[in-house]
């Protein structure tokens, strides 16, 4: 039984899958389709984004210099896998390889629980004064508990270590510190960038 199946395929499925557009050879598409079949596999980014959502993932030129664009790397996977999957992407990674990598995340039902880290705070609440001074003093603050810390486990090396350093500065402590008038979507002079 195959649950995902992923790769560049070096076949197009569609003629939406190419751009200009081309019908794709019959035999290869035909094959694959039964393995697909056989297996109850789908195309992620199809099940998804639909049959006209561009995802091209390989670009080369023509003989004439123009430039064709196809989709054939792929992430084939089971329905269940589907419905617990996120982040498809399809990203460049430069000069490494001539076609763009194909990723998603997979979190199936029996993915062990990691603990939540720490909130964060968007970047841009450095750039109030206010914000920075906090983040100093929790730094210090923070310094001094581990110094505490390395202290007490050199001086009574006996004694069971205590690891447990609360660090007073929240992302929302941060956040108080931003003036009114600020919305969680669009901070004035900072446009979409500054989302959080």
């Amino acid at each position: 039984m195959v649950h995902i199946l992923l790769g560049d395929f070096n076949v197009t499925e569609a003629i939406n899958d190419r751009l200009p557009l081309k019908r794709p050879p019959k035999g290869p598409v035909e094959a694959l389709n039964a393995f697909k079949m056989r297996h109850s596999l789908l195309n992620g980014w199809r099940q998804l984004y639909g049959a006209d959502g561009s995802n091209y993932t390989f670009s080369c030129r023509n003989r004439d210099g123009s430039r064709l664009w196809s989709h054939i790397d792929r992430i084939y996977c089971e329905k269940p896998l589907l419905d617990q999957s996120c982040e498809w992407q399809t990203t460049y990674v430069g000069a490494l390889t001539d076609h763009y990598l194909v990723s998603a995340v997979f979190e199936p039902e029996n993915t062990p629980f990691v603990v939540k880290g720490r909130s964060t705070a968007p970047v841009f609440i450095t750039d109030f004064p206010d914000a920075q001074k906090l983040l100093v003093k929790c730094t210090i603050q923070l310094d001094e508990e581990l110094k505490e810390i390395l202290v007490h486990a050199l001086l009574e090396p006996n004694q069971p270590p205590r690891y447990a350093v609360q660090a007073k500065c929240s992302a929302r402590v941060l956040q108080e510190t931003v003036p009114p008038g600020w919305t969680r979507s669009s901070p004035p002079g900072r446009g979409d960038a500054a989302r959080f």
